[in-house]
């Protein structure tokens, strides 16, 4: 799946599962350019496999947020319009918030845009319908992972 640019993946699981180690390997192996690469994630700054990604693919600074805010995402997206015929990576390892219409946009027309989207949610309690733009699902858990 990750290898057909541009894809959607939602990854589900509680904390510790294994959900940010998965997509570190997909972002790492793929032939988006650093520069073309943007996370949104709380502990980017903190933990180890993020700094060594960064660093790999020489991830601007600008390309990185601790945190999804409407306002900031909104901007990002609009930025990542500027350039259709680059393609994308955007990493949100933040649990988005399902009910945001800044997310329902990006869930919904990233791929029109050549924007492969990995959003990670710990857990869902019911089906939103910004879940429905996603192609691949895959849930996490401490005993087996299954798609």
């Amino acid at each position: 799946m990750e290898n057909e640019l541009p894809f959607k993946m939602l990854l589900v699981g509680h904390a510790a599962t294994g959900k940010t180690s998965y997509l570190l390997p997909i972002a790492a192996k793929s032939d988006v350019p650093g520069v073309n690469i943007f996370i949104v994630c709380p502990s980017v700054h903190h933990d180890p496999r993020w700094r060594l990604l960064i660093l790999c693919k020489m991830i601007p600074p600008d390309n990185i947020y601790t945190v999804f805010n409407d306002s900031e995402m909104e901007t990002l997206f609009n930025r990542l319009m500027l350039n259709p015929e680059k393609r994308s990576l955007l990493i949100l390892d933040c649990n988005p918030p399902l009910k945001s219409p800044v997310f329902f946009k990006i869930a919904s027309t990233c791929r029109c845009h050549n924007i492969s989207l990995i959003a990670t949610y710990q857990k869902l309690k019911k089906p939103y319908p910004v879940i429905e733009q996603f192609q691949s699902v895959k849930f996490f858990s401490h005993k087996k992972n299954f798609d």
